[in-house]
């Protein structure tokens, strides 16, 4: 039974296992089903993929035959421009290095030349300042010593030794001039450097000025003020001690009237009064004052003509070059390698603007010219068209005026290069242009130019001489409206041409060359008001030591019943008489000092005008007698006040 029973129980326990086999095997058919559809979806994705993947490849594979073409072409034009480059490669020179240093920079060049021109000036005007202030002490000095011979004699009798006495008047001269040229100094190492640094400051960005005590330039002013001052004291009264004692106590003798010259021409002096045949004597008695007042007032109208003529000279540059000389406004530069179709939509652009007039189309590059062993460079303006070549630039002679022709015959050179290399009309040059082509030209004619140097050419010439097609590189317009407004609006309408390079306006560079010009006025301003400060301290000068040497001579004349106009009209009259004469002295000194500064001044790619205004000789004239009339009025007053018991007497001892 037990047995049995075991049986049975293992009998059921296979019985339960079965039945558990079975829903496994259930289970398992039942996620073999649900796999195989999920294989079958997979399937079913995939070959739907690869049927999408053949069909992209298929039109993808259409687009590259169809491409294929397109790009071997694409291909063998790049290998074309590939091998066409390497061969231009071959045929390139070396290149050649530039090390540029600052005197590359243009500013710095134009300061630099700015600089030339003041120092310039400076090498002149301070010359001429000099030798009139010279003539004003050495003059003051010697009235200083006569004045003093009373007390020289009453020295010398008390038995003081001629050195002795003489000292007195070198110390006190050394002493005036000493503090006198430090007050010089003062004004000239500071405030006048400032005036014009600042006058420049304008124009560029510099940093503050420093001004610097030159020690060598205040030793010569020093040195030469004291030869002007000390000596001339030390000869005089070493002369004047010459004499006794009793000859210096006494006054010294008025000069002796003699016959003049004008005497002699009888119409003229037949027709004289009175008081106007005293004063030709008088003029001619005191010589010494005569040549001093007539070169003082010269030397300082010659000063004041002078500044005038450079503002002149200056100022006929801008309107000469830019107005009468170039007729044009605008200059427009392509690029050398710009294609046909470019430059043609350029000249359209530029012939159908409204703004724009006329234009011409050249060409425009420096060349270097040798003339002997001189070796310049130049601006070579080509042109194909020579009548219409007239209506933008005008070739001229400055002297005559006339009209220079341009023809196949030769090249016309401007004035100032022409005269740096030395060639006249007829002579022959020879030209280097970049590209290693020489050619022997001859010069046609020289006209007028102030800015720059340029030489003038046929286009057939230059095919002649260069055996070369000239190739245009610039464009000349006129345009009816310079406004800045309407020239921004015409310059961004050029510049869209894929053919531009720049766009230039004539307006603009006037502006820049105004504003030097501006500078370099304002240093003359400084000049001229120096120059009519010094006229006026000549002629008070001179007209108080006229006064003191003829004290008795007026107060008799006041004894006598004259009128204190009277009086002053005597004095006056010489003056102006002199001081007339002084002025035309000046005036043919100026013209000679305005040349030779305008020769000096200049630098290689500038020519200053040569001619003075007529407006100019009249301002330096009445500014001199302007200064004249005031210090008339200034010894009017003085005259006025002089004591006529006073001056006739005996000199005392003080």
């Amino acid at each position: 039974m037990a047995q049995l029973n075991e049986k049975k129980s293992q009998l059921e326990s296979a019985k339960a296992q079965l039945a558990a086999s079975k829903d496994n095997i259930k289970e398992q058919e039942l996620a073999l089903s649900k796999a195989k559809i999920q294989g079958q979806m997979q399937i079913d994705n995939a070959t739907k993929q690869l049927n999408n993947a053949f069909l992209t490849l298929n039109d993808n594979y259409k687009k590259y035959e169809a491409n294929k073409a397109e790009f071997d072409k694409q291909i063998n034009d790049a290998k074309a421009k590939i091998a066409s480059s390497e061969e231009k490669l071959k045929d390139l020179k070396k290149p050649t290095w530039y090390v540029l240093d600052r005197k590359s920079n243009i500013g710095y060049v134009e300061y630099g030349d700015e600089a030339d021109r003041i120092k310039a000036l400076g090498n002149v005007f301070p010359t001429i300042f000099f030798l009139v202030a010279a003539l004003v002490s050495l003059t003051s000095m010697t009235r200083m010593v006569e004045e003093q011979r009373t007390q020289m004699g009453i020295l010398k009798a008390l038995g003081y030794g001629r050195f002795a006495i003489m000292f007195k008047f070198v110390v006190y001269s050394s002493v005036a001039t000493i503090l006198g040229g430090f007050a010089g100094l003062l004004l000239g190492f500071n405030i006048l450097p400032r005036i014009i640094f600042n006058a420049y400051g304008m124009m560029y960005t510099l940093p503050p000025v420093i001004t610097e005590f030159n020690l060598y330039y205040a030793a010569i002013g020093i040195f030469a003020a004291l030869v002007s001052t000390t000596v001339v004291a030390a000869l005089v009264s070493f002369n004047d001690l010459k004499e006794v004692p009793a000859s210096l106590m006494r006054l010294k003798a008025p000069m002796a009237g003699k016959r003049v010259l004008l005497e002699n021409i009888r119409f003229i002096w037949s027709r004289l009064d009175f008081m106007q045949k005293v004063t030709a004597r008088n003029i001619f008695r005191y010589k010494r004052r005569f040549l001093m007042t007539v070169i003082g007032i010269g030397g300082c109208t010659a000063l004041l003509l002078t500044g005038f003529g450079i503002r002149d000279s200056i100022n006929i540059i801008v309107d000469k070059q830019f107005n009468e000389i170039f007729r044009y406004q605008m200059i427009t530069t392509f690029k050398s390698d710009a294609s046909k179709t470019d430059l043609k939509e350029l000249s359209a652009t530029i012939n159908n603007d409204k703004n724009i007039k006329e234009s011409i189309m050249l060409s425009q590059s420096s060349v270097d010219v040798t003339r002997g062993k001189v070796k310049k460079s130049a601006f070579l303006v080509v042109t194909g068209d020579k009548e219409k070549f007239k209506d933008f630039i005008v070739l001229r002679s400055r002297t005559t005026g006339d009209k220079i022709p341009l023809t196949d015959d030769g090249v016309v050179v401007t004035e100032k290069f022409a005269n740096m290399l030395g060639v006249m009309s007829g002579d022959y040059i020879y030209l280097n242009t970049g590209d290693g082509r020489k050619a022997k030209a001859k010069v046609i004619g020289i006209a007028e130019n102030y800015l720059q140097h340029y030489i003038y050419m046929s286009s057939s010439l230059y095919e002649k001489l260069f055996d070369k097609k000239i190739a245009s590189n610039e464009i000349l317009s006129k345009i009816a409206d310079s406004s800045s407004t309407k020239e921004d609006e015409l310059s961004q309408r050029i510049l869209k041409s894929k053919a531009v390079m720049t766009v230039n306006f004539i307006s603009s560079v006037k502006k820049t060359f105004q504003d030097v010009v501006n500078n370099l006025l304002s240093v003359v301003l400084v000049l001229i008001v120096s120059a009519g400060t010094l006229a006026f301290v000549v002629l008070y000068n001179l007209t108080n030591i006229n006064i003191t040497e003829r004290i008795r001579e007026l107060a008799t004349m006041k004894v006598l019943g004259f009128y204190d106009e009277e009086v002053s009209l005597y004095v006056m009259r010489e003056n102006f008489i002199l001081t007339i004469i002084g002025i035309l002295l000046g005036f043919v000194m100026g013209v000679f000092l305005h040349r030779y500064l305008m020769s000096t001044v200049e630098v290689d790619i500038l020519m200053f005008g040569r001619n003075i205004e007529p407006m100019s000789f009249l301002y330096s004239a009445l500014i001199t007698m302007g200064f004249s009339i005031l210090v008339s009025i200034v010894v009017h007053f003085q005259l006025k006040k002089v004591d006529m018991v006073q001056s006739l007497k005996s000199p005392e001892i003080d």
